[in-house]
């Protein structure tokens, strides 16, 4: 069971992102996925009251992926640290997907299997901007899925690209196979901002 009095939910307020969407924040109570998934459903409600929706619990999941109530549409992540929910209108936008990282979580070393070349050569030995891309495409992936209402399975994360246009605005599109099976929904928007040592991304499709 929770113990409410040690959970505190609070709003996040981006400015880079949509002034409509609504991102809410808590923190995990214990190191596990039951907590994480606890704590980032108390952030989803929450995100969604600020919304204007009356709904008190989440609707069963569908797959892997989190449901919504009706109107309402978000993506939820967390870690060991924080617990991260990011929702809007659906007549504001048609999919969303966050994710949260440690800023420097993916080492260069290790950013061959989930980058490109061209990344690769744009990150350098940058662990930081290495995470970022790896970041932006874990939201984009989630972002696709909540559109398509499926888990896209066999995913290459080489597959999904992202180009960073300055001041970590973020253009996210797919290649291959994956773009013919993404096309209904196309390239996405991202952003991506720091909050102490975290990374968190958003990726979405107004």
């Amino acid at each position: 069971m929770t113990r409410l009095a040690e959970v505190e939910v609070t709003r996040l307020d981006v400015p880079e992102w949509p002034n409509r969407f609504v991102c809410a924040t808590t923190m995990p109570l214990a190191p596990n996925p039951s907590a994480h998934t606890e704590a980032a459903g108390l952030a989803a409600l929450h995100a969604l009251a600020l919304a204007g929706c009356t709904a008190t619990q989440l609707p069963p999941r569908a797959g892997h992926r989190p449901a919504w109530p009706i109107g309402f549409v978000g993506s939820i992540a967390h870690d060991n640290a924080l617990a991260v929910a990011l929702v809007a209108r659906r007549d504001v936008v048609r999919t969303l997907g966050v994710d949260v990282e440690r800023h420097d979580a993916l080492a260069v070393d290790d950013a061959r299997v989930v980058l490109c070349d061209d990344e690769l050569d744009f990150v350098g030995d940058d662990a930081a901007l290495a995470t970022l891309l790896w970041s932006a495409k874990e939201s984009a992936y989630k972002a696709w899925c909540t559109a398509l209402d499926v888990d896209l399975e066999r995913v290459d994360p080489r597959d999904i690209r992202v180009a960073v246009l300055g001041r970590r605005e973020l253009e996210i599109g797919a290649v291959g196979e994956l773009q013919e099976r993404v096309a209904p929904i196309g390239a996405l928007q991202g952003r991506s901002v720091r909050v102490g040592d975290l990374a968190i991304t958003a990726a979405w499709k107004l």
